[in-house]
């Protein structure tokens, strides 16, 4: 049997912002990236102690829509 390898461009796979996420959020993840603080996949409970309006499976959403759209808030200077 054949191996067939494909890749997926970043841009073709849809990302669904959370209806409650603002920018204020993505603001924060942002800054506490720059910070150094935390390595980010474990961010979720600074997000909970920064917006304790959100849940805890809303927060780790927020942190997911972050991480998935960062290279296109962030894109690379060469």
């Amino acid at each position: 049997m054949q191996n067939i390898l494909f890749s997926v461009r970043r841009k073709d796979l849809a990302v669904e912002k959370p209806e409650y996420l603002t920018e204020e959020h993505l603001r924060y993840l942002d800054q506490l990236r720059e910070s150094g603080v935390t390595n980010m996949f474990g961010a979720a409970p600074f997000v909970l102690l920064q917006f304790p309006d959100l849940s805890e499976q809303q927060a780790k959403q927020v942190l997911i829509y972050w991480m998935q759209t960062f290279g296109d808030r962030h894109p690379r200077r060469e």
